[in-house]
């Protein structure tokens, strides 16, 4: 990221203050939209959104033959970040419109537990990758998560089992 470790941790907290200021306007504007648009359509528009911003990251690393890291590859990598942080929250949306109330407080911590563990395990193999040459190794998986699930949402809209 940066050419000294110091350059490095300047950009990494810069996107991690950006990414956290950013996606909390983000995820209460998803929010509220709930409230005028079909969960599946802004489900689905957040996915390909997160999948148009990992392939900017991957995209500009590749463009610069793998040697440096532009600001469009952070802009890449905070617009991603946001659009999983929406992601999630439309997740929670989702799992609380579907789920009785008794039950709720058991699916929101299953929920967040494999969430935990889903992100731990991405971390482990995303930076096993990184630190490997990799670079784009972690954004790649995004991607990949990213199609399986639009996938799934259009699977299921055809099926008529998703109808919020």
């Amino acid at each position: 990221m940066g050419r000294t470790k110091e350059e490095a941790l300047d950009q990494l907290s810069f996107i991690a203050i950006t990414t956290v200021f950013v996606a909390t306007f983000f995820v209460v504007g998803v929010g509220l939209l709930t409230t005028k648009i079909k969960l599946w359509k802004l489900l689905s528009v957040c996915y390909l959104l997160a999948m148009a911003s990992f392939l900017v990251v991957c995209g500009d690393y590749w463009a610069h033959d793998k040697k440096r890291i532009t600001g469009l590859y952070t802009f890449g990598i905070i617009s991603s970040l946001v659009w999983v942080n929406c992601l999630g929250a439309l997740g929670y949306i989702i799992m609380s419109k579907l789920s009785s109330p008794e039950a709720r407080g058991t699916i929101f911590f299953t929920a967040g537990l494999l969430s935990s563990v889903g992100i731990l395990v991405l971390q482990a193999v995303g930076g096993k990758l990184y630190d490997a040459g990799n670079k784009e190794g972690a954004f790649i998986i995004g991607i990949a998560f990213s199609v399986v699930g639009l996938v799934v949402i259009v699977v299921l809209r055809c099926l008529g089992k998703f109808e919020v």
